[in-house]
């Protein structure tokens, strides 16, 4: 069972992000509802994004387009859409 120990943030579009050691895969909760999962995410990148300054741009430039993300649930109409910032 995977352990994501979910930690809100500070983001007009993101709700919290969680990370699981053992399987290297990122959790990010949407502020529209949406749970997406990222696999193959080094533990040091995770670090760099919970503690950036900005999580929305780090999320848009460092993680959404190295990652492929998986959606594991959706409360939300569509998919996020961001558009280079928070």
């Amino acid at each position: 069972m995977t352990n994501f120990n979910m930690q809100p943030v500070e983001s007009s579009n993101l709700e919290s992000l969680g990370y699981d050691a053992e399987t290297s895969t990122l959790r990010i909760e949407f502020k529209n509802g949406g749970i997406y999962e990222y696999k193959g995410v080094p533990q040091e990148l995770f670090d760099f994004f919970i503690s950036s300054e900005s999580v929305g741009k780090f999320f848009f430039s460092d993680i959404r387009s190295q990652f492929d993300g998986v959606r594991v649930q959706d409360d939300a109409p569509n998919p996020p859409i961001l558009e280079g910032g928070e």
